[in-house]
This record gives C-alpha cells, structure tokens and sequence, in this order.
C-alpha cells in the first residue's frame, strides 16, 4: 500500500481481520488511499505485518463487498471513486430496501421546525433571505443501527402548511407529487468526506473524528424552483447503507 504502514494490535479485542479492513478502510476514507491504487498483495501483505494469507484474503473480501475495492485478474485495486453514483440515489427507496433483506427499518424524527432564512443560510442553501423554511431532521436505523442522518430545508412558499404534517415516515418526494402536484426534476448532490463532530458521532453510535461520507442535495421541481437543501451524514457500518436503487441491492446488500 502507498506510504503507509499497517501496524496491528494483536493484543485487541478487534479481529485481525477487522484490524485490516478498517485500516485501509479509514486510509480510503482520509483520502491516504486513493482511487486506482493498487494494494498490496495478499502474499505481500501477509508476510509484511506476519499474519496468514486467509486473514488478509478475508480482510480484503470485506473490502470488496463494501464496493471500496475490485480484484483485477490478481491484484486488488482501489474503486471508491465509483460509489458516489449509487451512494445516495432514491431516499424514498430506504425502507423498501432495508425490508427486503429482511431488517426492521425505523425512522426516527430528530427535529421539525420552521426558520427564516438568514442571509448566511440564503449564501449556504441558495433561498432567499427572509423565505420561510420548515427543517427536519430524521434518522434512519435498520434492526436498531443507526445508518445515517438526513436533514432537509423546504420552502414553505412551495409546501404550504408542511410544519403541520406528520412526516416522521413519509417519503417526501411521493407527498409532494401528490399532495402540491411537485415534481422533482433536477438534482444535484455533492459528496465528500468529513470527520464527524460529538453531535452527529453520537447519534450514529461512532467515535468521535472518525471519517464518514457527506452530501448535500440541492433539488430543483419542474419550474425550475429550489424546493430542498439537505444534508445526510452517513455511519460506516458494514454495507453502504444509502445504496437504494433496486438494481445496485443485490450488489450491495449481500
């Protein structure tokens, strides 16, 4: 691997497996890794930092079911650059997809409440200073881990009495179409890679600092009108949780 060294625990409670994975997992994530980086092989590695071939191989086989990383005839080679185009797809997807591999969905409501726009959300949204706007924090879980944490800013100029619904566990983008006769036709989202604050570690149950996707959203309807900026924070657990378009399931939900 490219100037970093792996040096592991063997006194941890954490797999040697694990220890493996989640070392190139977090280099990807810092960006140490990058795309197109060949890793090192498993006979390489294994006689580097003297553990078996089958650990290695196995640390790998994670790596690969996580989409971070693809074997190319024998070499493993570095692919994140690729899950940004099914990293976040259809939100409204989200339960469909957690109940058909057979885990209990849960969203919960974290925030609702209705601010004026300041000039500094106007410059970081792209609202008008002084619009109305009805926010909503929500987080999602399957089976009781917490996934990821979408937060959501609409004009209420567009969704009139939206503060006044309930929804908790509503896809937004099916109310609109059919409660406002809104069509989303445009969006444009933005990924990256951010260290987490105690707020957000807290509600996804990871340390504090650690490395996790980013994304912001900003969504056009059909005249041409921003109608959201949202935000989604996403916990590195074992699978890419936002990988909601039904043919990248079988891929990506294993």
């Amino acid at each position: 691997m490219k100037n970093i060294k792996l040096a592991l625990d063997k006194r941890s409670t954490v797999s040697i497996v694990d220890q493996i994975k989640d070392y190139i997992y977090v280099g990807i994530m810092k960006l140490k890794i990058q795309n197109g980086d060949r890793l090192s092989s498993i006979e390489e590695l294994a006689e580097e930092i003297s553990v078996p071939k089958a650990a290695v191989r196995n640390a790998y086989q994670k790596l690969i079911d996580l989409a971070l990383i693809v074997k190319i005839n024998n070499h493993y080679e570095v692919t994140y650059n690729s899950n940004p185009n099914v990293f976040h797809n259809k939100l409204i997807l989200v339960k469909e997809t957690i109940n058909t591999f057979s885990d209990t969905p849960e969203v919960v409501l974290l925030k609702k409440e209705v601010i004026i726009a300041t000039q500094k959300i106007a410059d970081l949204m792209g609202f008008q200073v002084n619009q109305k706007l009805v926010y909503f924090s929500r987080l999602y879980k399957s089976s009781n881990l917490p996934l990821f944490i979408a937060s959501m800013y609409f004009p209420l100029d567009i969704f009139p009495n939206l503060d006044q619904v309930d929804m908790t566990d509503k896809m937004f983008y099916s109310f609109f179409r059919k409660e406002y006769d809104v069509i989303i036709s445009t969006s444009i989202r933005r990924l990256g890679i951010i260290s987490t604050d105690e707020e957000v570690s807290s509600l996804l149950n990871i340390s504090k600092d650690m490395p996790i996707y980013y994304e912001t959203t900003n969504a056009f309807d059909q005249y041409g009108r921003r109608i959201e900026y949202g935000e989604l924070w996403c916990a590195p657990r074992h699978r890419m949780p936002s990988t909601l378009e039904k043919d990248e399931i079988v891929k990506y939900f294993k």
